[in-house]
């Protein structure tokens, strides 16, 4: 490739006996680090932040409420990011693919079924998928080719949409 050109091939059948070849992985997902949190130690310190441009009278009252002292203990901070991102299920591929065929008619079969568990619960992500490649001589200066791909995707972004809602338990 030059020039900013990719060119992608997929695989193609060999001439020879048939060969079929199995893989299959197994694992689990855990997050390298948390973000962290955000800890208070008062009321003022909480009411000081700016949170849009609304008027936060019912969130005063309640802290005023919940923190009559103004002094917000320790406990009160709570890490949530441990429960949001807990989830350890695991994930598999499992890959089979198959070629053969003459000097004249080459072939390249193979299936995905890959299922993949999110770190935050009710996410994740389910592919299926095959493919056909089919190669013909039909002389020294011709030769055609068909090639099919079947694939379905099913993702399940749970609550957060993978934050594109600005929904996610870390803006919170």
């Amino acid at each position: 490739a030059s020039n900013g050109v990719v060119v992608i091939r997929t695989k193609r059948g060999t001439a020879g006996r048939p060969q079929f070849s199995v893989t299959q992985r197994v694992g689990v997902s855990a997050p390298l680090r948390y973000l962290g949190y955000r800890t208070f130690t008062s009321v003022a310190e909480v009411e000081g932040m700016k949170s849009g441009q609304t008027d936060n009278a019912a969130a005063e009252a309640y802290l005023d409420a919940r923190f009559p002292t103004g002094v917000i203990p320790q406990s009160a901070n709570v890490d949530l990011e441990g429960d949001f991102f807990d989830d350890r299920s695991p994930s598999y591929e499992t890959d089979i693919s198959g070629s053969g065929g003459s000097d004249r008619t080459r072939y390249y079969l193979s299936a995905t079924n890959r299922h993949e568990e999110g770190i935050a619960h009710n996410t994740g992500a389910h592919l299926i998928s095959g493919r056909v490649n089919i190669d013909q001589t039909w002389s020294p200066r011709w030769t055609s080719s068909l090639s099919l791909t079947v694939l379905r995707n099913v993702l399940d972004r749970g609550l957060s949409n993978n934050d594109n809602t600005f929904t996610s338990p870390v803006y919170a």
